[in-house]
């Protein structure tokens, strides 16, 4: 307002008036008029000058803009990018779509996510691996398509960027209307990049994908996923159904499946049942090329659908049926092995899951493979089931890595008895001696336990793996496992475990026999561990509901481990474990009950005081320990101290903790105090963080 009355020649009443919201005299009425007529004459002057302003500043903005779009252009030209040579252009797409479609080694991945996991996460590692991403205008190689005509041309004219294909098959379920599925024209599925990318519908489109890519990436061999768009959890509706997919796309897509099956190196199928049923031409062809086959039951629910064995086809194969017994049809089997090694010759990794997988029925080259995963990747809400697994491992004699899901066993009259192992000499009798299987390549070994067995311990018992470094089990039962209450493990168990270790190890051959821990199902596997007491380097024991103290003696058996993964069930805590880790022995008089106490008991309680009070004859579990993670709840934090900094003395003898990781479980009982004990840990290990060693904790 001050500025409108600087500018005019306002007097002095009538500003008093316009301030106090006042009606004026009527004397003043003509002097306010005659100012107003003033004010609007100079009012209209200004409207052409600022016409011109406005049109003289439009101007300027579109030569700025035209300048700039120049600009833009000429650094465009003078780019680096554009003196790019054509074979490292080509080298640099290769490169953003390997980014695209990594993490197809199964094994490898999953490895990768459980470190991920360890490292802070706060959810469980996926059962399932990540696939290839589908199809999307947004990403390479379509992506590549779309920026200009060079690219473009380059693009086509590179075979590399078009080997890696998933096709996402909309099955809608049996509720969903016809009119929620429509077909749409290829490419225009996809909504803008913001939004995530439906899944592949119709027969246009599904045959078009493929071959556009197959003409693309000839004459290359290709890695081809087919899948069904997965639900977001057990609850989120009906499995999927064949019901609204037309038999002749299926037809369609099995007749050209079976028409690129000799140039595929890897072909991955997660689709449900009476899918898989329909597309198995493949399975015919000679596949030159085969690498890795992964075939998986895509539906989280169980069905009724059954999902036909592997059956790849070879001349001269008998179709016998097999002879009955634990090891069925042994010798057709390695026949029929070795004949399909011809089909596949460069077949090397097969992973099998679906909910009731016999594996022995399945025709595959065996002999040939080097990584095998059965049934590992099922869904615990099927409470799975599968055949007898020894006969087809003894064929595996190149194995390297293996992945087994060990469910309810089928054919089996008494798991307890009938495979039972003894560990006697070489003269032990043929039935015994034909059980032993010799895995000498077989140097990882994972584990996942859908129910609670014995046929663990009988599996386990078997194998011979002379050169295994790493082991990881994982209970992903429904139903929790059998609790046997024990006490905590002593010194002294300690102690006599590494005797009992060193004292197998006296000859050159010797072998060592399993552990004498408790009557739990999963401790009577795990003693078997003690064989591969000089190899064993990584373990990883998730949600165990095992007895402290056979954890305990079991690694005081295992004196190699470099990383050991502990992550603890909701029913076992893990504070002997940690206790024997720092070099901390029990309380004599917590052990030894002053009713039983005899003269041996009280010597042993005698040598603990006094070595407790030297310092001397400190037992450490798993010595050589470099890297180690636990998952568990409220433990005491003198011990997680104590365990982390004893480790640190060990430097000068060439071993010293580097790595450590806790994740605090939550409790359903008390107050949460989780952050606080975080707090309370970072400050007591800041030592050791000085010392150079990785911590990282979280919940």
């Amino acid at each position: 307002m001050e500025n409108a009355f600087a500018g005019a020649n306002f007097p002095a009443h009538l500003k008093s008036l316009v301030q106090a919201n006042l009606a004026p005299w009527p004397s003043s009425l003509p002097a306010i008029s005659k100012l107003l007529t003033e004010e609007h004459a100079r009012l209209a002057s200004l409207a052409p000058q600022l016409a011109a302003a406005r049109a003289k500043l439009a101007s300027l903005e579109a030569e700025e803009a035209q300048t700039l779009e120049l600009v833009r252009m000429l650094e465009a030209v003078s780019a680096p990018m554009r003196r790019l040579p054509p074979e490292l252009l080509v080298r640099i797409f290769e490169q953003s779509v390997a980014i695209e479609a990594e993490g197809n080694d199964a094994f490898r991945i999953n490895a990768k996510r459980a470190n991920a996991r360890i490292r802070g996460a706060k959810q469980d590692i996926a059962d399932d691996e990540p696939l290839d991403p589908a199809p999307h205008p947004s990403r390479a190689p379509l992506l590549l398509t779309r920026v200009c005509a060079s690219w473009r041309d380059l693009a086509l004219s590179s075979p590399r960027l078009w080997i890696h294909l998933r096709l996402d098959l909309a099955i809608p379920s049996s509720s969903s209307s016809p009119s929620s599925s429509p077909v749409p024209p290829p490419y225009n599925n996809v909504g803008p990049i913001h939004r995530p990318p439906s899944p592949v519908s119709g027969l246009s489109t599904i045959m078009h994908l493929l071959s556009m890519y197959t003409m693309r990436a000839s004459p290359l061999p290709m890695h081809l996923t087919i899948t069904t768009p997965e639900p977001s959890g057990p609850c989120a509706g009906p499995p999927p159904s064949t019901a609204s997919l037309s038999p002749a796309i299926l037809a369609h897509l099995d007749g050209t499946l079976a028409s690129i099956a000799p140039r595929l190196v890897e072909l991955r199928m997660h689709l449900p049942p009476a899918v898989m049923a329909a597309l198995s031409s493949w399975t015919n062809c000679m596949l030159g090329e085969m690498r890795r086959v992964e075939v998986r039951d895509s539906c989280v629910m169980p069905t009724q659908e059954v999902v036909p064995p592997l059956m790849l086809a070879a001349p001269d194969v008998f179709d016998d049926e097999p002879d009955s017994g634990p090891l069925q049809g042994f010798a057709e089997m390695r026949r029929r092995s070795d004949m399909l090694a011809r089909a596949a010759p460069k077949l090397r990794e097969v992973d099998l899951t679906w909910s009731e997988l016999d594996a022995a029925q399945c025709s595959l080259p065996w002999t040939s493979l080097t990584r095998l995963s059965l049934g590992y990747s099922a869904s615990p809400f099927w409470a799975p089931a599968h055949g007898e697994l020894r006969a087809v491992l003894r064929l595996c004699k190149n194995l390297e890595e293996l992945r087994v899901g060990i469910g309810s066993v089928k054919g089996v009259a008494d798991e307890r008895d009938t495979f039972e192992f003894s560990d006697d000499d070489e003269d032990g009798d043929n039935a015994t001696r034909s059980m032993r299987i010799t895995l000498h390549h077989l140097s990882t070994l994972e584990v996942r336990l859908y129910a609670h067995t014995p046929y663990l311990a009988a599996l386990l018992g078997c194998l011979r793996m002379p050169a295994l470094r790493s082991f990881a089990i994982q209970d992903v039962s429904m139903s929790p496992g059998p609790y046997y209450v024990t006490s905590s493990a002593t010194a002294a168990q300690v102690d006599d475990a590494n005797a009992e270790v060193s004292s197998r190890f006296t000859g050159a051959d010797a072998e060592p026999a399993p552990l004498i821990l408790s009557s739990h199902p999963e401790s009577r596997a795990l003693a078997y561990l003690a064989r591969n007491a000089r190899t064993l380097s990584f373990i990883t024991l998730d949600r165990l509901d095992v007895p402290e103290a056979d954890l305990v003696v079991l690694l005081a058996a295992l004196p190699e481990i470099r990383e050991l993964k502990l992550l603890a069930g909701v029913v076992r805590g893990v504070g002997a474990v940690i206790r024997a880790l720092a070099g901390k022995t029990e309380d004599a008089e917590s052990s030894i009950s002053s009713e039983s106490c005899d003269a041996a008991a009280l010597g042993a309680k005698e040598d603990a005081e006094v070595k407790a009070e030297t310092g001397a004859g400190r037992t450490l579990v798993c010595p050589k320990l470099e890297s180690l993670a636990l998952r568990c709840g409220p433990v005491a934090s003198d011990d997680l101290v104590d365990a982390v900094l004893s480790r640190l003395a060990l430097s000068g003898g060439g071993f010293a903790l580097k790595q450590f990781w806790l994740q605090l479980s939550s409790i359903n009982h008390g107050p949460d105090i989780r952050e606080e004990k975080l707090a309370e840990l970072q400050s007591r290990l800041d030592a050791a963080k000085q010392q150079g060693v990785r911590i990282c904790m979280g919940m």
